[in-house]
């Protein structure tokens, strides 16, 4: 699966959030916000790439309102499990980073939710 494809699966199936393309070039997604008063706010997210920023794959794993944690063995790599349902647990293959780590086990845990 392409980057650009893992962040918009992970935007739009994920965060929820619904995926818009003005131009053709760039990619967005809009955000709603309900805020205090019932107010409607639309946010577009441009620079979306958990793959790449740490603090935007943090806000795909809080999204899985279970259990799941982050690992690294002795060569560096990381991995992330998922709890899915009951004691079943995705996990991501070994990643050079945190955040490939956590965006490839929400990959899989959205997949598994699908079965």
């Amino acid at each position: 699966m392409a980057k650009d494809e893992i962040n918009r699966n992970l935007a739009v199936e994920v965060m929820g959030w619904e995926h818009i393309d003005f131009d053709g070039n760039d990619t967005y997604f809009i955000n709603k916000y309900i805020g205090p008063l019932t107010r409607e706010f639309i946010i577009y997210e441009k620079y979306w790439n958990p793959r790449e920023n740490i603090g935007q794959a943090m806000e795909v794993l809080e999204k899985f309102n279970f259990c799941w944690y982050i690992f690294r063995n002795n060569e560096g790599l990381f991995g992330c499990n998922i709890l899915i349902s009951g004691q079943d647990f995705v996990t991501s293959k070994w990643q050079k980073t945190p955040q490939e780590a956590i965006c490839n086990a929400a990959i899989l845990a959205i997949g598994e939710a699908a079965k």
